[in-house]
C-alpha cells in the first residue's frame, strides 16, 4: 500500500512542548507519532459527534411531519412550507 505523507512544522509553547515529549517518553513512542493519534482521535471524535448530530435532525425532522399524530393535513403539498418555518423556530430559540 503506498501512502504519501506530508511533512509540516509545527510551532508550540512551552507547555505543551512538555506535554507532548513526556507523553512520548511514557508511551515509547515519537512526538510525531503521538501527534498523528491525537489528530486521528480528534477527526474521529468530530465525525461521530457529525453522525450524532445529523441522526438527531433527522428525527426531528420525522418529529415534523407528526407521523401519527393530528396536526396540518396539507403536509404532503406544504411540506417546504413547514420545514422553513420549523428551521426559522429552531434558529430564533437557539439564539436566545
Amino acid at each position: 500500500m503506498n501512502v504519501t505523507k506530508y511533512r509540516t512544522q509545527l510551532l508550540l509553547d512551552e507547555d505543551r512542548y512538555r506535554w507532548l515529549r513526556h507523553r512520548a517518553v511514557s508511551e515509547s513512542k515519537s512526538m510525531a507519532q503521538i501527534i498523528r493519534e491525537t489528530v486521528d482521535a480528534v477527526r474521529l471524535q468530530k465525525q461521530k459527534n457529525f453522525e450524532q448530530k445529523q441522526q438527531q435532525i433527522y428525527k426531528k425532522i420525522l418529529n415534523l411531519a407528526g407521523k401519527g399524530k393530528k396536526g396540518p393535513t396539507d403536509v404532503s403539498v406544504n411540506h417546504d412550507k413547514y420545514l422553513a418555518e420549523w428551521i426559522y423556530n429552531h434558529k430564533v430559540k437557539h439564539r436566545r
